[in-house]
């Protein structure tokens, strides 16, 4: 499954994509090089497309906000043990169709990982 959405976190900026897969969320969008305050919206050449691989088992805590609509955050743990954050909103036309579909597959497959992992 593909879902676009807008991200919000220190990690990506802007638009991108989430693809789920049977064992890990991939993240693609647009990646800082290096911040300069207030010159992201002016100049792309300070981005970089780039991808992030996250495995369900990495997963820590998973969020959807009840008061922002569509607003999901992802913690998760990097292979040194470092804990990242992923916030995003769904940004197409179905955007409540594709928060219900993806909270829930996300959920399943979390609920999945659990029950194997023995937690």
């Amino acid at each position: 499954m593909q879902f676009q959405v807008n991200y919000d976190s220190k990690y990506f900026f802007g638009q991108g994509l989430i693809f789920m897969y049977d064992t890990a969320l991939i993240f693609k969008g647009s990646k800082r090089k290096f911040f300069i305050p207030f010159m992201q919206y002016f100049y792309q050449l300070v981005f970089i497309e780039t991808t992030r691989t996250v495995p369900y088992s990495t997963i820590l805590k998973y969020r959807k906000s009840k008061r922002i609509n569509g607003y999901h955050q992802i913690t998760y743990r990097l292979p040194n043990g470092k804990k990242c954050k992923i916030g995003f909103t769904m940004m197409n036309e179905h955007r409540n169709k594709n928060n219900i579909s993806f909270a829930s597959q996300l959920e399943e497959y979390l609920a999945v990982v659990s029950s194997l992992s023995g937690n």
